[in-house]
């Protein structure tokens, strides 16, 4: 009778398993995991800590970006705003008195439809008209 311990397999391969290589290969292993937890894995960690920091501060940093512009689009469109009513208070409203809010509403609407609008010069358009602008 042979001895069959640590045999996995018989025949013409004859594939057998030996304890004392299991055990040395494992503790290779744990060796490499340790390597690997102990020295490799803490600076993986502090760069990926250091990115993450990196990345949400120039995200901070873009929205306070974007913010800043907001504002300096606002104080912009307000400018323009301003600068349309000056343009309607001077030209329309100190020069003539109405009985109602709604004759006083028509002469607004009337005035930004017939005059503002179509035929007042605009710097934007080089000093022109809409209507000038829009014929060349």
């Amino acid at each position: 009778m042979t001895d069959t311990s640590g045999v996995l397999a018989a025949g013409p391969y004859h594939i057998s398993f030996d304890w004392p290589v299991f055990f040395s290969q494992l503790f290779g292993f744990v060796v490499i995991i340790f390597v690997f937890v102990r020295w490799i894995l803490p600076p993986l960690k502090r760069m990926m800590a250091r990115s993450q920091d990196t990345i949400a501060r120039q995200l901070e940093e873009s929205s306070k970006a974007a913010d800043r512009l907001d504002e300096a689009k606002k104080s912009y469109d307000n400018a323009l705003v301003e600068s349309f009513i000056s343009t309607i208070k001077c030209e329309l409203i100190k020069r003539r008195t109405w009985k109602t809010r709604d004759q006083a509403r028509l002469a607004v609407f009337q005035y930004i439809e017939t005059f503002y609008n179509p035929r007042r010069r605009h710097s934007a358009l080089g000093y022109r008209s809409p209507a000038d602008y829009e014929l060349e």
